[in-house]
Parts: C-alpha cells; sequence; structure tokens
C-alpha cells in the first residue's frame, strides 16, 4: 500500500477552521458592542453591567462555557465510555493499530467496542494522545475482516484529518452566535436604566433593538450551522478517500451497502408497525443527546435510503434532507467511491 498523501482542502482544515470560527466570533462580539452603542445606548445600562459590554459578553460566554464542556466531555476515551465501550480485544485492537500504522499515524491510544446490535462506528478525541476509535459489536458480526479493516480506516482518517477537533471549533462559534438572539431577548423583555442620550421619547426602541439582534442572532446561527454540516459532509468524502487508499474502494464500498441495507430493514419495519420487543429499551448511546455532539464522526448516521423516504415526496425534498444531514447519502458515498475505483494509479 502507498504512503497515504493527504488532500490540499483537507490539511488546511485543521489550521483554517479555527482562525476563521474564532475570528469570525470575536468580529461578532465586536460589531454587536458597536450597532449596540451606535443605536443610542453606549451609555445604557442593564443588570449593571454597560449595554455595549453586556452585548459583546453575551457572544463571548456561551462560547467560553461550550469550549469548556468539550474539553471536558471530548476526551476520546471518556467519550467511548460515556456510550457504553469496554476495551477491544487484542483482534480488534491490532487491527485498528494496523490500519493506523499505514496511514503513517501512531497506533490509536484507545480502541473499544460497543456491545449494540446497531451497525457504526466513530472516532472521537481532540488529539493523538486521546485517539479513540470505536466500532459497535453488530458492525462486527457483520462485516468481513477487509470490510471492518476499511470501516477503521474512515475513522482513522477522521483522526488523520482532526475532523474531532474542527467540529469542536464551529461548535464553539456556534454556541457563541447564539449569545447574539440571547442579548436581543433580553432587550427586547426589559428597558436599560438610561441612555446615553437620555432621549426617551421612545419607549419602543430598545425592544426594536432587541428584536433586530433576536432576528440577526438567528440568521447567524442557522447560517453558521449549515456551514458546520456542509463541512461534515465533506469530511465524510475525505474519510471514505482514506479507506479506498487503505483498503480498497471494494472493500468500503461493501461495508456501506451492509450498512445501509440493515437501516433500511429497520426502517421497513417501522413502516409495517412492527418491531421487536423490548427493541425501544435498547437503543445505544450513540443515539443520545450527548452521543449527537459527535455524529459527525460516525460511519453511518442511521438514515435510510432514498428509495424509502422519498415515497410521495418530489426530488426537492432530498436536496433539503441532504442539507440538513451530517453525511452525504450513502448512494453518493458509493459513487465517490467507484470514482476512486477507475482513477488512473498515477492521478490517486
Amino acid at each position: 500500500m502507498a504512503t497515504l498523501v493527504t488532500k490540499p482542502a483537507s490539511a488546511a482544515r485543521p489550521l483554517l477552521v479555527p482562525a476563521l470560527s474564532y475570528g469570525g466570533l470575536a468580529a461578532v462580539a465586536v460589531g454587536t458592542s458597536k450597532v449596540v452603542a451606535m443605536a443610542g445606548y453606549g451609555g445604557a445600562m442593564i443588570m449593571g453591567v454597560s449595554l455595549p459590554v453586556a452585548s459583546a459578553a453575551a457572544v463571548a460566554a456561551p462560547a467560553l462555557w461550550m469550549f469548556v464542556e468539550y474539553r471536558l466531555l471530548g476526551g476520546g476515551e471518556r467519550v467511548a465510555k460515556m456510550m457504553g465501550g469496554m476495551p477491544a480485544d487484542e483482534r480488534l485492537t491490532e487491527l485498528a493499530s494496523d490500519v493506523a500504522r499505514r496511514a503513517g499515524l501512531k497506533p490509536p491510544a484507545h480502541v473499544f467496542e460497543i456491545p449494540t446490535d446497531e451497525l457504526n462506528a466513530f472516532a472521537a478525541g481532540f488529539g493523538t494522545a486521546d485517539a479513540t476509535v470505536a466500532v459497535t459489536s453488530g458492525l462486527r458480526r457483520a462485516l468481513t475482516t477487509t470490510e471492518l479493516e476499511a470501516v477503521l480506516a474512515h475513522e482513522i482518517g477522521h483522526i488523520r484529518h482532526s475532523d474531532m477537533r474542527t467540529s469542536m471549533h464551529v461548535a464553539v462559534a456556534i454556541a457563541g452566535l447564539g449569545g447574539i438572539y440571547e442579548i436581543g431577548r433580553v432587550l427586547a423583555r426589559s428597558e436599560p436604566s438610561s441612555r446615553s442620550d437620555d432621549d426617551d421619547d421612545d419607549s419602543g426602541s430598545v425592544a426594536a433593538l432587541g428584536w433586530g439582534l433576536m432576528a440577526g442572532g438567528v440568521a447567524a446561527r442557522c447560517a453558521a450551522h449549515m456551514l458546520q454540516l456542509s463541512m461534515s459532509r465533506s469530511a465524510e468524502y475525505d474519510a471514505d478517500s482514506v479507506a479506498a487508499e487503505l483498503c480498497g474502494s471494494e472493500a468500503m464500498i461493501s461495508a456501506l451497502r451492509k450498512i445501509q441495507r440493515v437501516a433500511d430493514e429497520k426502517e421497513k419495519r417501522r413502516g409495517s408497525g412492527w418491531w421487536p420487543k423490548g427493541k425501544a429499551a435498547e437503543e445505544p448511546a450513540l443515539a443520545s443527546f450527548r452521543g449527537g455532539a459527535f455524529s459527525h464522526s460516525y460511519i453511518s448516521n442511521g438514515e435510510a435510503s432514498d428509495a424509502l423516504t422519498k415515497k410521495g415526496k418530489g426530488d426537492w425534498w432530498q436536496g433539503v434532507k441532504t442539507a440538513l444531514s451530517t453525511h452525504p447519502t450513502t448512494d453518493s458515498r458509493i459513487a465517490a467511491l467507484e470514482k476512486e475505483l477507475v482513477r488512473p494509479p498515477h492521478l490517486r
């Protein structure tokens, strides 16, 4: 196997995204403060704090809180245990270590197996020191050794490209943007004690400013979230490409088809109104609220194929669904892998 060559876009992402996220967030905080001051509330006070300062703090505080939370909860081993994972056996650990070495990386610091029938895998951790790969028991049973290697290579690809860390920075920035809405909500419900121009003729001016900030906060956060989802989908293609480089496109395509087949069967059972007794109580931690924070690095988002979900809906529905998803559709991922399959060796 040839040594993995990282794509330029993938190599630049871990550096550009944090810079743009925090640089943009700082600009938003300063801009929000200036907007409030230019509206004539430079000397106004709210809860004992200057309104422009409070506006900037409203952006910075949730971002800082999210950053601390991610650092506390983001350790790879901690995340795997939170999902109910147990340290993997020697065979799975050696398999993951071998794939990592072929990718030019150190073996993962931790390899876990999650005892659930769900077919999934994920990578966690914000650096090589706590890099963790986890696979479910269901995935191990369903895949051949070659297919399992491809899935592990996909997760190693996320580690290679620092996707978990990149996603953290974007999530922190999005949390900060939510502060614009919050300060607007406070303003819409309360009148500052004073104004710099001492003009109280327009009693609804503060409320109007508040509503404006709320609208701007919602728009900014939605736009940032859509960008985050787009980046997540791009990262999936890049991780699939790593799997193709290390294990061959055929192995990754076969693994994706098996995972998709199980998701489709699950959807069909739901549609027919039949579900195995006790299954609802066996939903894995991967589907939990905390698990959702790391869904961008799962091998699959568990969605049924287009053939099942598009019934009675037009093509527009697929566009909306894709735009709101952390993962591309399985069909599009397979199509991209098939292009890799036929690409001349000197262009790979």
